[in-house]
């Protein structure tokens, strides 16, 4: 029985309403912005995250995003940029980082906390061996 698996998360260096859904990301935002804890670059998800199908299929692939950053530091949207080859996958991750990643969020000259961008962050979806 598949017990858990492992997404890696490798980053590359106002307040709206959440979407899970991909999207087309404004191109007037800063691409700015690094993630809360830069000493966990890995982050572990219940098997249960794996979308069914996938499983069921055993699909496998690496999902390449964008996340729009509220001031608050809570992704708000998301566009594919590199696809995985499995639709249902890049859609989880969207889900995914929409609900369970946080950010520090960029800051403007003076300091106050911005909308941002954080371009790329790549989830590896692996299934158990």
């Amino acid at each position: 029985m598949i017990a858990a698996f492992v997404m890696a998360v490798v980053a590359q260096a106002g307040s709206v309403a959440a979407s899970e859904e991909p999207t087309r990301l404004p191109l007037d935002i800063p691409r700015k912005v690094t993630p809360r804890d830069q000493n966990a670059p890995r982050f572990s998800l219940d098997i249960k995250d794996y979308p069914t199908e996938a499983l069921r299929n055993h699909w496998e692939g690496v999902s390449e995003v964008a996340i729009l950053v509220d001031g608050q530091g809570r992704g708000v949207a998301c566009e594919i940029v590199h696809s995985s080859g499995h639709d249902v996958l890049d859609r989880a991750t969207c889900s995914l980082t929409i609900r369970k990643v946080r950010f520090k969020p960029a800051t403007d000259k003076d300091g106050h906390p911005i909308k941002s961008i954080y371009d790329p962050l790549r989830i590896a979806w692996r299934l158990p061996s």
